[in-house]
């Protein structure tokens, strides 16, 4: 999981597009969505990440100062505590099971593995 060299930087003021644009740059088959949770989200899970998606247009955090920095070789764990701390975010990857985000790297989600999933 070491030795990648694909990265990227987002920012608060960045829209969510543009986020998005950016890491498709990179890991253009990598299915993953941000979103605002609410109370009622963390409770009783509705409404679902996908209905709490942000708007292409929306600012990440306008209020976060330290940029977020992408590395192919993290895992989708690391991937989304990186995107919770910088941006107060929640992160899912459509399609990947969560047992499976604490071994699969972003290179890995992009290329289509899916470690520790059984076939």
């Amino acid at each position: 999981m070491s030795g990648s060299q694909s990265h990227v930087e987002l920012t608060g003021n960045m829209s969510y597009a543009a986020a998005l644009a950016t890491i498709a740059k990179i890991w253009p088959h990598l299915p993953v969505y941000f979103y605002r949770p609410t109370i009622e989200h963390y409770k009783e899970g509705l409404p679902s990440g996908e209905d709490l998606e942000l708007r292409p247009d929306e600012p990440l955090n306008s209020l976060a100062t330290s940029p977020v920095i992408l590395r192919g070789d993290m895992t989708v764990q690391k991937f989304h505590a990186a995107i919770m701390v910088g941006f107060s975010l929640e992160t899912e990857l459509r399609g990947l099971a969560i047992h499976a985000i604490w071994m699969t790297t972003l290179d890995e989600a992009d290329s289509g593995v899916r470690r520790g999933h059984r076939e």
